[in-house]
Order: C-alpha cells, then sequence, then structure tokens
C-alpha cells in the first residue's frame, strides 16, 4: 500500500472563509479534465519499480522534469527523475554519490536544458544524512557540491525544496540538526558560480517543506515545527525572517503541516497544509492559508473523504486558477488523488483520476504539483492490482485563458 506521509512560503486578509461544498466531490463549472500520463520504469539500469514522485517543475508546456526517490534501489543508485518533452515522459540516468544511497524531494524546471533537483544522501554504515543537489544540462545530471552546516558524524543535513529567480539566482531549504540538539531550518542559496548556506531566522527550529522564488527580495518559505506547529519564513534581499501563520483549531494533540506555497503575484500567495488526528481521532483535514500583502488567514477548502483529506501540493497558472493536490482518505482504507482548484473567487474540489488499485481498495498519491504555460501538472504514485510495488504517477490537465 502506498504511504500517506509521501513527500514524498506583507493587503488585507480574505472577509471570511469560504464554505466547503454540501456535496463529498464538488465539480468546478469550469474545471479542466485531467487525465494520466503514462510515467515510464524510471530506473533505466534495473527495473526496480518501487518508485514515487515527490515533485514537479515545467518551463514550457513542452518541457516538465519530475523527480522521486527510489527506495528499493541498491546504494549505486538511488533518486530517479523523468523528463517530458511534449509528447512522452522519458526515464534518466542520475548519478549518487559513490556508496550512499540517495533520494530526491525537490526540482525546479529553470528553463529548457537547465533544471536542478535537491535532496539528500545517506551512508549505508552511518544514518546521517548529507545535502544533495544535482544539476540537469539538457543531456546528463550531475552531482554539484553543496554545504552540509552540521555536517561531522553526529549532523544531518537534508533538502526538501527549491525554487528560482533566475538560473543564477536559486534558493534551496530544509532542515539539519546535530543529535541531541534542536532541528534548524536550512538554507541555501546559488547565486550562478556556487551554492552557499544562508543563516536562518535566529531561533526558527523546524522543517522546511515548500518554496516560492518571485524575485531576488522576495522569497517565501513554509513547513513546520516537529510536525505540529505550521511556519512561514520570508527573505527580504537582506535575511530570512519568521512570519507567523494562523493556529489551526483542531484539539490537542493535532499533526500539522504547510506543505506547498505558490505566488499568483507579489502579493497574492497561497499555502497548502494538512492537519492529522484531528480530535484526537483517525482524521484528516486540509490546511489552506491565503497572503494577501500584510498576513496570513486561513481559508476553508472542501474535505472530502471519509476519513477526511491532505493537501501536499499546490501550483498557480499564472492567472485565475490555483491548484492545490493530495489525497483523501476513506474508512475502508482506500486512498483517492484530490485537486482542488481556485477559480479567482471560490475552492471546489474538482475530478481527478484513481488508476491505483490494491485488492479491492483504491491506492493513489498525489504529492506535488507543477505549471507552465496552459498546462497543470501534479504527480505522485499508484499501485496496480496484483502488483507488488508502488509507481510514478503523473496527470496533466490544459486550462483554458491562462
Amino acid at each position: 500500500m502506498l504511504v500517506l506521509g509521501l513527500n514524498l512560503v506583507p493587503g488585507t486578509a480574505m472577509a471570511s472563509a469560504l464554505a466547503p461544498p454540501s456535496v463529498t466531490r464538488a465539480t468546478a463549472a469550469s474545471a479542466p479534465a485531467f487525465t494520466v500520463i503514462p510515467a515510464p520504469n524510471p530506473d533505466p539500469l534495473d527495473g526496480t519499480s518501487d518508485v514515487g514522485f515527490t515533485s514537479v517543475s515545467a518551463a514550457s508546456a513542452t518541457d516538465a522534469l519530475a523527480v522521486g526517490p527510489d527506495p528499493g534501489e541498491a546504494a549505486v543508485q538511488g533518486p530517479f527523475a523523468d523528463h517530458w518533452d511534449g509528447k512522452a515522459w522519458t526515464g534518466m540516468q542520475l548519478p549518487v554519490p559513490s556508496g550512499q544511497t540517495g533520494t530526491l524531494e525537490g526540482v525546479a524546471d529553470v528553463a529548457p536544458g537547465d533544471g536542478w533537483a535537491v535532496g539528500f544522501s545517506t551512508t549505508s554504515s552511518v544514518s546521517q544524512d548529507r545535502t544533495l543537489i544535482e544539476h540537469w544540462k539538457g543531456t546528463s545530471w550531475s552531482i554539484v557540491p553543496s554545504p552540509n552546516p552540521a555536517g561531522g558524524t553526529s549532523g544531518s543535513d537534508e533538502l526538501d525544496a527549491i525554487a528560482a529567480v533566475s538560473p543564477t539566482d536559486i534558493w534551496a531549504a530544509g532542515d539539519d540538526f546535530i543529535q541531541g540538539a534542536t532541528i534548524n531550518l536550512l538554507f541555501e542559496h546559488y547565486n550562478g558560480t556556487r551554492w552557499t548556506a544562508i543563516a536562518p531566522p535566529p531561533s526558527s527550529g523546524g522543517f522546511a517543506l515548500g518554496l516560492t522564488a518571485i524575485a531576488s527580495n522576495n522569497v517565501w518559505m513554509v513547513g513546520s515545527v516537529s510536525s505540529q506547529v505550521p511556519i512561514s519564513a520570508h527573505w527580504n534581499g537582506t535575511s530570512w525572517s519568521m512570519v507567523p501563520t494562523p493556529s489551526v483549531s483542531a484539539g490537542p494533540n493535532p499533526i500539522e503541516e504547510l506543505t506547498a506555497v505558490t505566488a499568483v503575484t507579489t502579493s497574492n500567495l497561497w499555502a497548502s497544509g494538512w492537519v492529522g488526528n484531528v480530535d484526537n481521532e483517525n482524521k484528516l483535514e486540509p490546511i489552506m492559508l491565503h497572503w494577501t500583502g500584510s498576513a496570513w488567514s486561513a481559508v476553508t477548502v472542501p474535505n472530502p473523504g471519509s476519513e477526511g483529506s491532505r493537501l501536499n501540493g499546490i501550483t498557480s497558472d499564472g492567472a485565475d486558477n490555483v491548484f492545490a493536490v493530495g489525497t483523501t482518505q476513506d474508512d475502508n482504507g482506500s486512498l483517492l488523488t484530490l485537486i482542488e482548484q481556485f477559480n479567482g473567487s471560490s475552492w471546489a474540489a474538482i475530478p481527478s483520476p484513481d488508476p491505483g488499485r490494491q485488492g479491492s481498495l483504491s491506492d493513489n498519491v498525489l504529492s506535488a504539483a507543477g505549471s507552465a504555460a496552459n498546462m497543470v501538472w501534479a504527480v505522485g504514485a499508484f499501485n496496480k492490482q496484483g502488483d507488488c510495488c508502488d509507481l510514478p504517477l503523473a496527470m496533466s490537465a490544459t486550462v483554458a485563458g491562462s
């Protein structure tokens, strides 16, 4: 079965929360039709298929990159990537640090032939992680040196998100920690020549899970502290600072995360997430925050699924449309894809395919979203009935008027 935890940034706030629709899966009148686009076995070496996409990014309608981890692989090949050329997805071979396994959590398709992916590698003899950054130059991937501020035999450094202002202004974010100490936010920046670690806000513990880069002085991060407190931070061109987020009323012991963030304009941002263990029960609720220039405000979005739903990724088409993707959870154990659309005035859950089956149950996860021109992508993993392992899932839609 798929793991639901696959993972695989200062107007006025909105006047009031938007009420969810009265049906389980509402259909927006102008909702685009998402269809599954077959992704090949992503590993060109030995055909391992226990994989799932963790991130997707598009430079144009005919150029996109999707990446993910490969938990079934040996140390010689861990992460994987696929390339979209406008007609089909093609598997790609990636290098892995010698003697280590690796996973990729984020990707930025800056321009055709210029892509970056981030994650971490792990040495099998010790459990410490090291940052992993790889660069796509149009014909091959290569590992690029990246900082490990924690380092040492007791430190771990991981990168989970990446976003680009330009080919010479790119941000990556994640976390680092030394055993026995606080987990800290980790920010790294590429200036066109090399990657350097940038100081996080003072006393800022937590995990950075999502990034959006609007300009050299306007970058946003979202994440959580120990999967319990949603957080956000802003880069103003000089330093990072924490930005308050509204609390979620979900009982005494909730699990809360902000998973992704997207910018429609410089003062119009949306952040997706989820809260679990609602009221100390096996229930999920999606989180949606809106930034209109001065503060984050919570917005109510549809919550289908008999045990609720979660949002793992979000993207904007650059016009009025925002798309959040995730998964619903039913009390019979089924996992169903979830896509929600904001059409400029309201949010609605729109139809999305569910190709995965495991016996009598549905088995599908959407973990990330990306867009370029008039094409929107949602990616994750699914399980074909009778198979032992997960497969990468990619679906797309054309948005009219984008």
